[in-house]
């Protein structure tokens, strides 16, 4: 009798431990995939910001570079701004790890000549982990430019 009771107590704190670490690897991934959502969603409101705030500022030619630069040490990101070709017309440079300015500008005019899918956002899982978001300038209803703003997901792979 004792052998059997041992028998079912192994067996149910076995249950109760596969159970567990079931439920934490499911929680886990619920909250991984709920952070990168609300980062994905406030990396596309930065951008929605920085280009109204363009945008009522005249647009692209009439606009003061230097208050990017500060745009960009508030919002710990890169902005970068394009002609309506993807060429660069201003970058605010290279956050800490990010990617080489070149390889950077090479990237923007991809996404940017490459919309095809119409989508606003893009991911480069590659070695440095950067999330890209990019909005029309519009100016007297035509498209005058692009700003497109990047930045890391260092804080989730760290934490996972």
């Amino acid at each position: 009798m004792i052998k059997f009771r041992t028998r079912l107590l192994f067996a149910l704190i076995t249950l109760i431990f596969a159970v567990l670490i079931g439920l934490g690897l499911l929680l886990g991934q619920l909250f991984k995939n709920y952070y990168s959502n609300d980062f994905n969603e406030r990396l596309a409101n930065e951008n929605r910001l920085v280009k109204t705030y363009i945008e009522d500022q005249g647009g692209l030619t009439t606009f003061d570079y230097d208050k990017i630069l500060h745009l960009s040490d508030l919002l710990d990101s890169r902005i970068t701004l394009t002609d309506k070709n993807g060429e660069a017309l201003y970058d605010s440079g290279k956050l800490s790890g990010d990617v080489e300015t070149e390889g950077h500008l090479k990237i923007v005019k991809d996404l940017i000549v490459n919309q095809s899918n119409g989508k606003n956002h893009a991911e480069s899982n590659e070695v440095y982990d950067l999330n890209y978001y990019w909005d029309p300038i519009i100016k007297d209803g035509e498209i005058e430019g692009y700003v497109v703003i990047s930045t890391k997901m260092d804080v989730l792979k760290t934490a996972y």
